[in-house]
C-alpha cells in the first residue's frame, strides 16, 4: 500500500472508529501526543493530546454523536483533506469552547466540516479545523433562551390558536426547523427549497399567526408546539 493511500485509511479509521465514538483514548497510536489543533475558530489553537482528549470529552458529555458521513477525502503527499458532516443531539451541558456552561437543549445538530491532517510516520501530527463553531454555539444559546420563556403572559393565545388552522403544511415544516435553530439557508436546503421560498413560508406563517416579527412568530410556534398543535 503507498503512503498516501495508507494516511487516508490511518484518518478513516480516526474518524469512524473513534471520532464518531467519543473514545480518544483509543487512538493513542494514531496521534502524536505532542499534536496541534487549528481551530475551529479563527486564531484558535490547542496543544498536545491530552488537552485535545479534554476537549472531545467535553463534546462527548454535552453531543450524542448519531452519524458521521465522509463526503470526500484525498491525500497529497503528508496531508488528508477530508469534507464530512455529522449528526449530533445535544443531551448535555456543554462547558468546552463557551464562557457559561450551555445546558442540554436537546437541540438536533449537523456539522459540516472540513478538516486537514498533517501525519508523520503514521501519526496525526497537526490538524486544521474548518466548522462553524461559532454559529452552533449562538444556535444552542438562543434556542436555550426562548426554552425559558414564560407563556403565561401572553396575551394572543387566541389569535395563534386560531392561526394555526390556516397554516399550510409546508409552513409548518418551516416553523418546525425554525424552532430547530435552523437558519432560512439551512432549511432550504434540508428541504429542497429555494431561500426565498423558505422566507416566503415563514412571513405568510407570521401573518396568519398575527405575529409583528420573527422573535414573536418563535414564541407562538413554540406555545402551539408545547400544545402539540405542530
Amino acid at each position: 500500500m503507498s503512503n498516501t493511500n495508507n494516511n487516508i485509511e490511518i484518518i478513516r479509521h480516526f474518524l469512524e472508529n473513534a471520532f464518531i465514538e467519543g473514545h480518544m483514548e483509543r487512538c493513542n497510536e494514531l496521534v502524536s501526543a505532542n499534536v496541534v489543533v487549528h481551530g475551529p475558530s479563527s486564531n484558535q489553537k490547542t496543544f498536545g493530546l491530552d488537552n485535545i482528549k479534554e476537549i472531545d470529552l467535553g463534546f462527548s458529555k454535552a453531543f450524542k454523536r448519531n452519524h458521521l458521513a465522509i463526503k470526500e477525502i484525498f491525500s497529497s503527499e503528508e496531508k488528508v483533506v477530508v469534507l464530512w458532516e455529522m449528526e449530533a443531539i445535544h443531551t448535555g451541558e456543554l462547558k468546552v469552547f463557551t464562557e457559561k456552561p450551555i445546558p442540554a437543549t436537546n437541540l438536533k445538530v449537523l456539522i459540516e466540516a472540513m478538516t486537514i491532517y498533517r501525519l508523520e510516520k503514521g501519526k496525526i501530527c497537526e490538524v486544521w479545523q474548518g466548522w462553524d463553531l461559532q454559529g452552533l454555539l449562538l444556535k444552542l444559546k438562543n434556542l436555550r433562551d426562548h426554552q425559558k420563556l414564560d407563556f403565561s403572559e401572553l396575551d394572543k393565545k387566541e389569535d395563534y390558536l386560531q392561526g394555526i388552522y390556516l397554516l399550510s403544511s409546508r409552513e409548518k415544516e418551516c416553523i418546525n426547523h425554525l424552532l430547530n435553530g435552523d437558519t432560512a439557508k439551512e432549511t432550504a436546503k434540508k428541504l429542497h427549497l429555494s431561500f426565498r421560498t423558505v422566507e416566503s413560508h415563514i412571513e405568510r406563517a407570521k401573518n396568519k399567526l398575527n405575529c409583528i416579527d420573527k422573535r414573536e412568530l418563535f414564541k407562538a410556534s413554540l406555545f402551539l408546539k408545547r400544545m402539540r398543535l405542530i
